[in-house]
């Protein structure tokens, strides 16, 4: 047994936002891709040893909707029209980094943007409009600053 959940049957709906060949499938509360070139391997481990984490973690079900995860956003493979395109600068990138709340100009796309800093993907924010939710783990999350300096 795993302690990281079994695999189970993808909803219907569930989006798959990567180019090539992957296996997609349930595990626990994420929708998780494995690419389909390593999954002998990958099975292989798994029956060898505790495995905390494999395949690309992609999204999570929150009611009706499909909540993007930050590794989809550091994916290679990511489809690059699977979500709009918000390009920070480097005040609005340190903020999402340290999951200090954004806001949007007018006229902004809402729902799920992918947040970019010199066309880098960093993560996944859903703008509300007046706010938006910052989709950043805060386990990643960091304590830098800017010095006057730095901008």
């Amino acid at each position: 047994g795993k302690k990281g959940g079994s695999l189970s049957r993808v909803p219907d709906g569930a989006p798959r936002h990567l180019e090539g060949p992957y296996s997609w499938s349930m595990k626990g509360p994420f929708l998780k891709a494995f690419p389909q070139e390593l999954i002998p391997q990958m099975q292989s481990l798994e029956s060898l040893l505790n495995v905390f984490h494999s395949g690309i973690a992609v999204a999570t079900k929150k009611g009706d909707d499909w909540v993007p995860w930050a590794d989809l956003a550091l994916a290679t493979d990511l489809k690059k029209d699977a979500y709009p395109v918000f390009r920070a600068n480097l005040e609005q990138a340190v903020a999402f980094l340290r999951r200090d709340p954004l806001v949007f100009p007018y006229g902004t796309e809402k729902g799920y943007l992918l947040l970019t800093y010199n066309d880098m993907p960093l993560g996944f924010v859903k703008n509300l409009g007046m706010r938006s939710n910052n989709l950043h783990p805060v386990s990643r999350r960091i304590f830098l600053s800017l010095k006057q300096s730095d901008r």
